[in-house]
């Protein structure tokens, strides 16, 4: 278990080399610093999110006034809202939809 652990880490580190290059930088740092300071979105979306962790991570360092999200799973779904309730990221909007069939409103999203 522990050399998983090592390796994850060792993967970790050469991602954010390569997207940052520093290997200690976080990559969703970098992204607040690079794009979304310069930009200053308003509203995003994230399709297939997941269990929310990057959405969690955006919203800790960047708040958009709207941040949809959604996933086929309703389990995942639910795991998201519980994390960005417990973290109170009240701008992230998780919910459960198929991305070949989910209704968007066109150019809303930054």
């Amino acid at each position: 278990m522990e050399h998983g652990r090592k390796v994850h880490m060792q993967e970790k580190a050469r991602i954010n080399q390569l997207i940052t290059g520093d290997p200690a930088a976080s990559y969703f740092q970098y992204v607040t610093d690079t794009y979304f300071a310069r930009l200053q979105p308003k509203t995003a979306l994230s399709i297939a999110c997941g269990n929310g962790h990057r959405e969690c991570q955006w919203g800790k360092l960047y708040t958009f006034e709207q941040h949809d999200a959604f996933d086929l799973s309703p389990a995942q779904i639910d795991i998201a809202r519980r994390e960005a309730s417990q973290h109170g990221l009240d701008h992230l909007n998780y919910f459960v939809a198929d991305a070949n069939s989910v209704s968007l409103a066109p150019c809303y999203y930054d």
